[in-house]
């Protein structure tokens, strides 16, 4: 059975900060993705001329909408920018990409059809 889609934040913690107690956790803060971020996704590549790491890098803009927790090298929180409820590029870059990868799949996970609602 189908479920209507949720538009709830979802707060996510790196499996690699889960260990660290809980005030040295960075929190994200992601955004669920409809069928028309996932369509712009798809026209903005559609030409074969966008590779697999800047297709991921787009979903990345537009689910993540903020975090709590995160320092620069002096300790200090970084501000969370955004543009029109997404993450800009000067966000993005701000993140070391090991981070950007375990969000990129925590998105996706997030997005995938469980085995119940696929009727299985």
């Amino acid at each position: 059975m189908a479920v209507a889609f949720r538009s709830s934040l979802r707060e996510f913690i790196a499996p690699s900060d889960s260990a660290l107690p809980a005030d040295q956790q960075t929190v994200w803060l992601l955004r669920p993705l409809d069928v028309f971020d996932n369509a712009e996704v798809a026209d903005a590549y559609s030409d074969g001329t966008g590779g697999n790491m800047r297709r991921l890098l787009t979903y990345l803009r537009l689910s993540l909408v903020g975090w709590r927790n995160f320092k620069d090298e002096s300790g200090a929180d970084v501000p969370f920018v955004g543009l029109n409820g997404r993450a800009t590029d000067e966000d993005i870059r701000k993140i070391p990409t090991a981070y950007a990868h375990e969000l990129v799949k925590a998105i996706f996970e997030a997005e995938a059809i469980s085995r119940k609602q696929a009727g299985e």
